[in-house]
């Protein structure tokens, strides 16, 4: 129950119990056996706010909220990487400095450019769903993007030194930890897509493990920030495939 509290409060706005930051380095990584299952639970109030917003509002409006309230659940820090993110690859420095605009976290133009791009691309896709399917497509979009930074907690190390929020998690995670997100990242848009999960898993693990070797060739390794840009993109991404196989 302490690492679920735990992985609920590093993921989330949620108060439950004492911070993560309270732990040791090693007690965080093994909250991340969790990690899915507080996207699954996310992602249950998102299709819940979805469906209670459908009964009183017009579509764009229920996509606009629920996509403010996917935010709101995550206190924004997710977002906030991605746009730390984009203006460190935007500023064509070296690694060094990359890092640097990563720690500052001002955002610049080309960041809120790039976030504001995203998120009109996220509702644009969820527009396209039709309503019976936008329920467990959100459910399946928050699974995978917060299962991501498990699974990038297993496969990638740290691009800097010393403490920082990405080096709780990266290469610290369990193979518990990756067994379970594997599991629950392959059952829920099973639900969606049926066989046509053969088409959307091989993708989506593509758009994952594509974009975390290039940030990570570009970096060394990865960030705090590089996993919540990643989550983002795998959002994105997982509504843009529902859109066109659910």
């Amino acid at each position: 129950m302490k690492g679920l509290l735990c992985a609920i409060r590093f993921l989330t706005v949620f108060p439950a119990g004492r911070s993560c930051g309270d732990r040791q380095d090693e007690d965080i990584a093994s909250c991340a056996v969790w990690f899915p299952v507080v996207g699954l639970v996310t992602g249950c109030v998102l299709a819940l706010s979805y469906d209670l917003l459908y009964c009183i509002l017009p579509l764009p409006a229920v996509c606009v909220l629920v996509l403010v309230l996917s935010v709101v659940i995550t206190g924004g820090m997710h977002a906030d990487g991605f746009i730390d993110t984009a203006d460190a690859i935007a500023s064509g420095a070296d690694r060094e400095r990359m890092l640097e605009i990563m720690r500052e976290g001002r955002p610049g133009a080309l960041g809120i450019a790039a976030a504001i791009l995203l998120f009109m691309s996220k509702f644009a896709f969820m527009l396209s769903l039709r309503p019976a399917a936008a329920g467990l497509s959100l459910v399946a979009m928050s699974v995978i993007g917060k299962s991501s930074f498990a699974v990038s907690g297993f496969f990638y190390r740290y691009a800097r030194q010393g403490r920082g929020l990405g080096g709780s998690i990266l290469g610290k995670v369990p193979g518990k930890s990756l067994v379970l997100s594997g599991i629950l990242c392959t059952c829920i848009p099973a639900l969606i897509f049926g066989f046509k999960i053969f088409i959307f898993f091989p993708l989506i693990c593509s758009v994952f493990f594509i974009c975390n070797a290039w940030l990570s060739k570009r970096l060394g390794g990865l960030t705090g920030d590089t996993l919540g840009a990643v989550s983002e993109i795998l959002e994105g991404s997982t509504l843009l495939l529902a859109a066109v196989l659910a």
